[in-house]
């Protein structure tokens, strides 16, 4: 995943949830140019919340790294995490 190795990419942490962000932005983006059927776009934005919520949840993403895949996570979803 993009944002797992943005989250772990070293450097100042506002950087990395910045990346994230735009990587969520490309990722809508591309996501809305595609010929999707009726549903198929919202189940992939629900597989990417679910692994994204996962990260999070992971024991081995504590302090910093959590929170660009909080960043990410508000960036989908348009809520707080």
């Amino acid at each position: 995943m993009d944002i797992d190795r943005i989250a772990r990419s070293g450097g100042r942490t506002e950087d990395r949830r910045t990346r994230a962000k735009q990587r969520i932005d490309q990722f809508k983006s591309d996501l809305a140019k595609q010929f999707l059927q009726r549903g198929v776009a919202e189940r992939i934005k629900d597989g990417l919340r679910t692994n994204l919520g996962d990260a999070i949840n992971s024991p081995g993403n504590i302090g910093d790294i959590a929170t660009v895949f909080h960043a990410a996570l508000e960036r989908l979803t348009g809520e707080p995490a």
